[in-house]
């Protein structure tokens, strides 16, 4: 039997969350609903901007949300990343063991390097546009991997994050690797259209293949299959995953499990921030298929699941989330059935 239903590698960053207008964020010359790299003098331009704006903090990083909400949904998890010896890593490795998420990382002793952030603004229409200074979050290398762990789990689930790093992309390489060796199901996220847009031929390299699960939006899964029309790239998807599921914003999502597409009605909710959405969506998704559930009944979990961290702030669920995600979903499937 396996340890851990999930292991995953990914970047650990602390998020910095800001309420901005639309003038704001133009003024401030941000893409909007878009993730850009950024460097340290670019960041503590941005805090200087933003100061005096309300905002909020949160540990994040793809990859970590994904982690976080299968944990707390019932998951046993494991996640491969690097932070510093400073007051952000300590926030970042404190948040995460007290969720019971095993990790590679220490208390103490850890590099004298700075700690990701992300500084996330949030506009009125619920949209995040996020600048990123990675910090030592993309410098895990292929060293990191806990190979007993791994060997140990059910799913590898990596970030398309790591396309844009040479350490982490071949650290992916490495945990693919194994995990096709070791018949362990392999997972991806697109992450982003800007990733997808600027590096899909370092996606396609580090995938070197087929991966069984590919998780993505409808923009991403456009710009990574080269086509305007979403049917076009579902069927094209099929060249790059066994199977797949893609969040389609108001029409809710749509999972394909090797031989036929499942779609999910959007779970209305109020939207109050689009941020870890699609994170969230992913690691909900893969607690249920952990648990022997099918692509279908993983579907309607992960909707719910992205409907419920949208109507809050912050890119994390809780247990009170979670009770409600599964109880949702599991009216949602009984209704369905009669």
């Amino acid at each position: 039997m396996s340890k851990f239903d999930i292991y995953s590698l990914g970047n650990a960053l602390v998020d910095l969350e800001f309420e901005v207008t639309e003038a704001q964020l133009s003024t401030l010359k941000v893409g909007k609903s878009l993730m850009t790299l950024i460097d340290e003098e670019r960041h503590h331009q941005l805090i200087d901007d933003l100061d005096g704006f309300k905002h909020a903090k949160a540990c994040g990083g793809s990859g970590a949300n994904s982690i976080a909400a299968a944990q707390v949904l019932g998951a046993t998890t494991y996640f491969t990343c690097r932070v510093g010896n400073d007051i952000t890593g300590n926030f970042f490795y404190e948040d995460f063991h007290s969720k019971g998420v095993e990790t590679n990382l220490k208390a103490e002793g850890r590099p004298d390097a700075i700690t990701g952030k992300c500084i996330v603004m949030l506009t009125p229409d619920a949209e995040r546009s996020m600048c990123t200074f990675l910090g030592i979050a993309d410098q895990y290398t292929d060293e990191d991997i806990d190979q007993d762990a791994l060997l140990n789990s059910k799913f590898l689930y990596a970030e398309g994050y790591a396309s844009t790093s040479e350490p982490s992309r071949k650290a992916v390489v490495k945990a693919l690797k194994i995990a096709r060796n070791n018949n362990i199901k392999t997972s991806l996220s697109l992450s982003d259209p800007n990733i997808v847009m600027h590096f899909r031929e370092e996606l396609l390299e580090m995938m070197n293949g087929k991966v069984d699960i590919i998780f993505s939006n409808r923009d991403e899964a456009l710009l990574f299959c080269q086509t305007d029309d979403i049917d076009e790239a579902l069927e094209t998807m099929k060249q790059y995953a066994n199977t797949f599921a893609v969040t389609l914003g108001k029409n809710g999502s749509v999972a394909y499990d090797g031989k036929e597409m499942h779609y999910s009605h959007r779970y209305k909710t109020t939207p109050i921030s689009t941020l870890g959405a699609g994170d969230t969506f992913a690691g909900a998704f893969l607690y249920a298929l952990s648990k022997g559930q099918s692509y279908k009944e993983a579907n309607e979990i992960a909707n719910v699941a992205g409907g419920v961290i949208v109507s809050k702030f912050g890119p994390r669920i809780n247990e009170e989330d979670a009770a409600l995600i599964l109880s949702t979903a599991k009216e949602r499937q009984e209704t369905q059935a009669t």
